[in-house]
């Protein structure tokens, strides 16, 4: 879970732990570059300081290409505006959330990429 907002990771994290999940948090996209290993769903907000939701997925799949990105925003325009899901190479994005979201959702998408507690 990649988000600046720390009290929104944390919830985030919260939900999906008390659902089986294990989750490593981090409040930046370099933050969650160091923390890969092992991991196979990247959730990250798309407007954070320094690097970008987008960038950073593209960035994930450059060097852990089985890891499914979903990207989320609270800016409906802008999370529309980016690449759409997709299987090919040309898109990083597997999944896209847009913030706030009901947990049913969340764990939908979580489903539909692979994600098991």
């Amino acid at each position: 879970m990649v988000d600046d907002e720390v009290q929104v990771a944390r919830s985030i994290a919260r939900l999906l732990q008390r659902r089986g999940y294990e989750v490593l948090t981090a409040a930046t996209g370099a933050e969650a570059l160091t923390q890969l290993d092992g991991v196979s769903i990247v959730l990250t907000d798309l407007r954070m300081p320094g690097m970008s939701g987008l960038e950073l997925a593209s960035l994930v799949k450059r060097t852990h290409p089985d890891v499914r990105c979903c990207l989320m925003s609270g800016d409906g325009g802008a999370l529309d505006a980016s690449p759409p899901p997709g299987d090919d190479a040309a898109s990083p994005i597997d999944a896209r959330l847009g913030k706030p979201f009901a947990h049913a959702d969340l764990l939908d998408v979580l489903a539909r990429l692979g994600g098991v507690p």
